[in-house]
């Protein structure tokens, strides 16, 4: 049979937005994008489109809290952070992370491994110190999380669903909060959502690079933060429900392990003994801070309303929550009950073993960053389950998705609504119009060293970071003279008051300033205090 060729000149055989078609509907007076119908279904059914929409929307969502000075929510965590990253600029080691509350000595302290800020200097060294390139870093991030959690919700949802997962993950208020901020937490979800995507992959495939990939994953979440090795109980449970105990023993399963749990072992090793030599700590795992809590406070019915309240406050809110239920309960897919049943009760386990912070909002919010994407999977099961049921009533269901993402809406709102906390980058920027840059200073904290009876970081960077100084802590709880005379070192050469943290302040804190120190400048909260050079700590009044 002899076919005809086809004219190259035919432009119904082209498709609607090629060069010729635009040209002849623009000749022709009418719109070529309007007249092209292969562009509406593009829109309409190309996946991959509604994907990148809702990756910048997430991204576009976040620019207004885009802040240089640092001001906003967590701005001691995020100065902290900071600090470290642009002390790599000076001493580029990557395993010797230094913070400016730790002298006279070096700073290096015992911290999570500093992937994310040092790759924020790797930027600074390219394009000049600005802290907005290690918020833009934590965007970016995000937005490949994003891209990771599409991934992992389609295999349990089809494509729409699978998208409005994503939606709901990108728009928690907990993801919200940590998307945009100069903290690791965000790039520590992106590995932890990598691992077990890969994972999930592995048990399909049962290949090598699945399960190295997913390892290597595992390490560098855990790596960044220590908190996200609980993944790993759930991938074990989740290939013994698939493969049985003896899985356990498989070579994969043990390279797994090896790769997964060495380097993270090691690292935190070097960092116990940064630790022990310099005094330094965030508290990761030898001390200086206590996670865990006490037995009278996991016994305290208070402590599981508050895990109750941030999972759904922080995430979906009550209507998305009484979903979570239903997918929870109602929704069935293949590998569905095998992984949220163990995430959901190692999650409990998790907030169990961290009690102190995962119990309180106000001083472990990040703690349940992990828990988003659950929720988000849980949530989305319960509107597959809605779909099926009320297929009459259809409407029903963008309804339910109106309320939970204007519920995230409003809160993240809220949220781009900073504190105010204005008085910290004054007082920083005036102890440094008055002092030398080697000089060192002393700040009062905000925290004290003991809370609820266990041991509590009390650094106070935000003064630090401003200034652009190093020096010490003085804690809430240290205000008397005897407190002073320990925090001083001879080095010392200027001390920063907060009038309204002197409330529960001995007498003898004051006498103790007012005979040994001299007042150089006072603004609005804070006072800057000249240490004279010849003063020793063990001198002062009593």
């Amino acid at each position: 049979m002899i076919t005809k060729k086809p004219d190259p000149q035919d432009l119904s055989r082209r498709p609607c937005w090629s060069a010729g078609n635009i040209r002849k509907n623009t000749d022709n007076g009418t719109s070529p994008i309007m007249n092209c119908p292969d562009i509406y279904r593009m829109l309409l059914h190309d996946r991959r489109l509604h994907l990148l929409a809702i990756v910048l929307v997430t991204i576009a969502l976040r620019l207004p809290g885009l802040d240089p000075d640092l001001t906003d929510h967590d701005s001691w965590r995020q100065t902290d952070t900071a600090s470290i990253a642009r002390n790599f600029l000076d001493e580029p080691r990557i395993l010797w992370p230094r913070i400016d509350w730790g002298a006279p000595g070096p700073g290096y302290v015992e911290a999570e491994f500093q992937l994310y800020t040092f790759a924020t200097s790797l930027l600074y060294r390219v394009l000049g110190e600005n802290p907005i390139f290690g918020r833009l870093l934590t965007l970016l991030v995000t937005a490949l999380a994003c891209i990771v959690m599409d991934r992992i919700a389609r295999r349990f949802f089809e494509g729409r669903l699978a998208l409005l997962c994503v939606g709901i993950f990108a728009m928690a208020p907990m993801v919200f909060r940590y998307s945009y901020v100069f903290m690791p937490d965000a790039t520590s979800l992106l590995f932890f959502l990598v691992a077990l995507q890969q994972f999930l992959r592995f048990l399909d495939d049962n290949r090598w690079r699945s399960v190295i990939l997913s390892a290597l994953a595992m390490c560098l979440a855990i790596l960044v933060k220590p908190t996200a090795i609980h993944l790993g109980l759930v991938l074990c449970i989740l290939a013994i429900s698939r493969r049985g105990w003896r899985c356990l023993f498989e070579p994969k399963l043990i390279g797994f392990a090896l790769v997964a749990l060495i380097p993270p072992t090691a690292y935190y090793i070097h960092a116990i003994a940064i630790h022990l030599t310099y005094g330094n700590t965030f508290g990761v795992l030898s001390g200086g801070d206590s996670k865990w809590g006490t037995l009278a406070w996991r016994l305290n019915p208070r402590f599981y309303f508050n895990l109750a309240f941030v999972d759904s406050a922080w995430t979906v809110g009550p209507i998305g929550t009484v979903l979570a239920i239903v997918g929870l309960v109602r929704f069935r897919a293949d590998y569905w009950r095998l992984l949220v049943i163990p995430w959901s009760l190692v999650t409990l386990l998790y907030y169990f073993i961290v009690a102190r912070y995962a119990g309180q909002p106000e001083m472990g919010l990040q703690y349940h960053i992990f828990v988003v994407p659950l929720v988000a999977l849980l949530t989305t099961g319960g509107f597959a389950v809605a779909l099926g049921r009320w297929r009459k009533n259809i409407w029903v269901v963008p309804l339910l998705f109106a309320l939970v993402v204007g519920y995230q809406g409003v809160i993240n709102t809220l949220i781009l609504a900073k504190p105010n906390r204005e008085l910290l980058i004054e007082a920083g920027r005036a102890v440094a119009s008055v002092s030398r840059p080697d000089d060192l200073i002393l700040v009062l904290s905000e925290d004290a060293a003991t809370a609820q009876g266990g041991p509590n970081n009390f650094e106070q960077p935000d003064v630090f970071f401003h200034a652009r100084r190093r020096g010490r802590v003085l804690p809430r709880d240290g205000q008397s003279a005897e407190g002073l005379k320990m925090a001083l070192v001879p080095e010392i050469r200027w001390f920063v008051n907060f009038p309204h943290l002197n409330e529960r302040a001995e007498p003898s804190y004051h006498g103790f300033i007012h005979s040994r120190m001299n007042l150089v400048l006072t603004g609005q909260g804070y006072e800057i205090y000249s240490i004279p050079s010849g003063m020793k700590s063990d001198e002062g009044t009593d």
